[in-house]
């Protein structure tokens, strides 16, 4: 998985949890299992820092700044690669704007 993608997947996982700990360790869990780079420190250090960075702006007040206007949320994934052609090649349900 690209760098952008496991940064948003990281972020997302953190939105759906109910603490950055448990986003950490289903990250962990999820990137080593279904990534060919799983265990690379790589991973862990993306992990760790988006998991760490994005607590600490809702924590400190900043989410609403930071959040909608970023690289990871999708609108900023569609500026660097063609999202719509990633999800239907690899599965999933490409999404349209109504």
């Amino acid at each position: 998985m690209h760098g952008f993608l496991r940064m948003y997947w990281a972020k997302k996982i953190l939105e759906w949890t109910e603490s950055p700990e448990q986003a950490l360790e289903y990250a962990i869990l999820l990137n080593d299992k279904y990534n060919l780079d799983g265990t690379d420190p790589n991973g862990y250090v993306g992990k760790l820092h988006v998991v760490n960075w994005w607590h600490h702006m809702i924590k400190v007040g900043l989410k609403e700044i930071f959040w909608k206007n970023s690289l990871y949320e999708l609108s900023g994934l569609q500026t660097q690669f063609d999202v719509n052609a990633f999800v239907a090649r690899y599965g999933g349900k490409v999404h349209t704007k109504k």
